[in-house]
């Protein structure tokens, strides 16, 4: 069971098995081992019991993460005047192998021989 007293939170063998069990790796067996881990988890568990101390009656919460814009440049408009779009657009239908009307004529796409 942990404990919590003044602000310190302490971590006991059974929850740093449940630990072990969380991450899905196998517990650790040499005490030596296990006690300077439940020694570090209590160590970092006390900086978080700072934090708690620290007053944030006055601070804006984030949404983001940060207060900072974009600076990726704003996308520059490519389009090409009417004329010149027209004309690329009778270049590339009059290079299309078969055409039909202004249209390009491709293969059926479900095999039929003809989809009238």
């Amino acid at each position: 069971m942990h404990t919590y007293t003044d602000g310190m939170f302490s971590l006991h063998d059974k929850e740093l098995d449940h630990l072990f069990d969380l991450v899905r790796i196998k517990p650790e067996s040499d005490k030596k081992k296990r006690k300077k881990l439940l020694h570090d988890l209590d160590a970092l568990l006390g900086y978080f019991g700072e934090l708690q101390k620290l007053s944030t009656d006055n601070i804006e919460p984030l949404s983001g993460g940060t207060l900072l814009e974009s600076v990726t440049r704003a996308d520059q408009d490519r389009v090409r005047m009417d004329d010149s779009r027209e004309q690329q657009r009778r270049e590339c239908v009059g290079a299309f192998p078969q055409k039909e009307n202004e249209s390009l004529k491709v293969p059926p796409v479900f095999g039929a021989e003809d989809v009238s």
